[in-house]
């Protein structure tokens, strides 16, 4: 009887025990099942939104093809979307609303202006931000947790005003300046005046706007011609940048056309159409060349369109995370994974993190030649 009485008691009491150590197996297999995430946070929405579009495109084709191979570490990869807008509230909400989701790095921003804001909450939940655009000189040698696969700006500018005095013997330049994206125009103007006064220029002059306010183009146009310069820069998005070459050539400017890289995209070309051809550009891609003609090819069957830029820079994001996920999936270890002194493959050719997570990459000048952005240079 005894012997039996404590069967009826051990019996429940095995089960639960049983029960109990089944736990963490059960956690652990469905911890194994469950995709791992990526955050992406861009204007998905609104005048810039060409960037983040293409972006996502990019970053959605590398996961894609991670996860034809099996993913990570078994799992599946996964990428969790925010639309920020172009509201800095919007973005630092997104980046918080990712991490609550579990995401081990957040690829975005695309514009200088939404980043801020996102690096002030990445720093405080130690959440890896890696962007394929932002390039503000602003937020360069920094020791936080932001990265990105794109230069700082400066370095791009300095390469423009050095052409443009030198090969171009430009002297009069104005630059046409979109001011709500402040963090990145307003220092690209700053640099480029100095390299162009360094290298034979007289006058940069400026013309500010703010896109926020649907300004008048057509008044602002005026404006620029009736100053007479030599040249424009624009330091402006794509779609606001192909208006004013519209309204600049329709008021009877014939000089040259220089912009930074923001406006470099399709979008740019489409609208601009035959006012904008022989625009100048400075940028680390370099737009339909052999070195990346494979991703090329499955960017453009999967989406329907070459990529620009955005696409690519987003792609390189992506494959830098997942090269960095291969080896841990701890978000604090990642971007220690990420600024390991090493070469990342891109699709033009290697590039690497300095000590602060910015790249550094080969400048190319492009221009808009027969409807199509090419390299000058070879």
């Amino acid at each position: 009887m005894p012997s039996r009485r404590i069967l009826k008691v051990g019996c429940p009491l095995l089960a639960t025990l049983l029960a109990l150590a089944m736990i963490p197996v059960a956690f652990w297999s469905c911890g194994q099942d469950r995709p791992v995430r990526i955050g992406f946070a861009g204007s998905l929405s609104g005048r810039f939104s060409d960037l983040a579009t293409e972006g996502l495109n990019g970053l959605q084709l590398a996961v894609d093809e991670q996860n034809q191979v099996g993913g990570i570490q078994g799992r599946r990869v996964e990428v969790l979307v925010r639309d920020i807008g172009y509201d800095s509230s919007l973005a630092a909400e997104a980046f918080i609303q990712l991490v609550d989701e579990g995401v081990v790095a957040v690829v975005g921003p695309m514009t200088s202006a939404m980043a801020p804001a996102m690096i002030a909450e990445a720093d405080q939940l130690r959440v890896p931000i890696l962007s394929p655009t932002v390039s503000s000189n602003a937020l360069a040698g920094k020791d936080d947790w932001f990265l990105r696969v794109m230069s700082p700006s400066k370095a791009e500018s300095v390469r423009l005003a050095g052409y443009a005095a030198k090969e171009l013997n430009l002297r009069r330049l104005m630059a046409v300046v979109d001011v709500s994206n402040a963090n990145y125009s307003l220092e690209y103007v700053d640099n480029f005046r100095a390299a162009f006064l360094e290298t034979g220029g007289l006058e940069v002059l400026e013309q500010r706007f703010d896109t926020r306010t649907k300004p008048e183009f057509r008044t602002l146009a005026s404006t620029v011609v009736h100053a007479r310069p030599e040249a424009v820069l624009l330091v402006t998005g794509a779609l606001d940048g192909a208006m004013i070459c519209q309204h600049l050539r329709l008021g009877g400017m014939n000089g040259h056309l220089l912009s930074s890289g923001w406006a470099m995209t399709a979008d740019f070309v489409a609208q601009a159409g035959q006012s904008g051809e022989g625009t100048l550009f400075c940028h680390p891609f370099k737009p339909m060349t052999g070195a990346h003609h494979k991703f090329l090819d499955r960017f453009r069957q999967r989406f329907g369109h070459d990529p620009g830029f955005a696409g690519a820079m987003a792609y390189e994001s992506g494959l830098t995370i997942l090269q960095a996920m291969k080896q841990t999936l701890e978000p604090k270890r990642i971007k220690d994974i990420l600024l390991q002194d090493r070469e990342y493959a891109g699709v033009q050719g290697s590039f690497r993190f300095d000590r602060y997570g910015d790249a550094q990459r080969a400048m190319f000048l492009i221009e808009v030649r027969d409807g199509i952005l090419r390299g000058l240079e070879g």
